[in-house]
């Protein structure tokens, strides 16, 4: 097997079957993009003593706790690591013990991780994800874009991550996520929509200035990314945000967009629509926020 010169995708995991619906999303991600896996796990110290009262657990429980944690960690690491390298994915399996997951962020800069790859809970958006509250962590304090998906029914084989749709308010902000789409043209992502949605209210001139600045963007695409040309479509979409985007994302593989970020989830790009996006969406979402590297 060649080995990947790209920056590596990160997949944290966390013991549970649900953490692993990630791991065919990972796969497609990291084949298209030629990039290497780190899969991931945090071991949890946990408290073993308490002032004043001295010892809750015994310092030889406690050790051999932590050591049976860590070796699940390992053989949960491992499995899946040797499943990525039979997809024909470099992979490499990583335990770290910690305070929290929350430690994910520094493996993520440490390690110059090019886009964490994780599952959440079905329908509960990010403060209950499969690492507890990280994801949303990793999405207002990670050095990289984050993709998230909604674990839930079988894992899909090959899932399809070609059909984008991205969101777009005109600022500057949500445009964001076009700079993260020139990484994944043409090898991950083959089409594009650009979507603006309209205040069912707004006067006739409102959409027709949206329609000329879509196109304008589209043209500004096609013309920078030249994978993409003859790809992208404009749509005009009328109506509540979060409704429309999350209708609209039926037809494509794939929501990109980009967040606020430092706030949290209520003051992301487009206000509180990202939050509900994201805790609505049942498509894959793929989110950058500012300061975050892109490659």
């Amino acid at each position: 097997m060649t080995q990947p010169t790209a920056e590596p995708i990160l997949i944290p995991l966390d013991g549970s079957d649900m953490s692993e619906f990630a791991i065919p999303y990972a796969a497609t991600v990291a084949a298209a993009l030629d990039a290497p896996a780190l899969v991931t796990r945090i071991v949890e110290r946990m408290r073993w003593t308490s002032t004043g009262a001295g010892y809750l657990i015994a310092p030889g429980e406690y050790a051999e706790l932590m050591e049976l944690a860590t070796q699940d960690a390992r053989t949960q690491t491992q499995r899946v690591a040797e499943g990525l390298r039979v997809r024909g994915v470099a992979a490499r399996p990583l335990v770290e013990e910690a305070l929290s997951p929350a430690a994910l962020i520094e493996i993520q800069r440490r390690e110059r991780v090019a886009l964490v790859v994780m599952a959440t809970h079905a329908r509960t958006g990010f403060a209950r994800t499969a690492l507890g509250s990280v994801a949303d962590q990793l999405v207002r304090e990670g050095s990289c874009p984050t993709l998230l998906l909604r674990a839930r029914g079988r894992l899909p084989e090959q899932p399809a991550l070609e059909r984008a749709l991205i969101p777009l308010d005109g600022s500057a902000l949500s445009e964001l996520a076009l700079t993260e789409l020139e990484r994944v043209a043409g090898r991950l992502v083959k089409r594009v929509t650009l979507a603006r949605v309209i205040d069912a209210e707004a006067r006739g001139g409102a959409s027709r200035e949206a329609a000329h600045a879509l196109e304008a963007t589209r043209q500004r695409v096609e013309r920078d990314i030249a994978q993409l040309r003859g790809q992208v479509e404009t749509l005009l979409l009328w109506g509540p945000p979060a409704q429309q985007i999350l209708e609209e994302s039926a037809r494509h593989d794939l929501i990109l967009m980009a967040t606020h970020g430092e706030g949290g989830a209520a003051r992301w790009a487009f206000g509180s629509v990202a939050s509900e996006v994201a805790s609505e969406t049942l498509k894959p979402l793929l989110l950058v926020r500012p300061q975050q590297r892109q490659g």
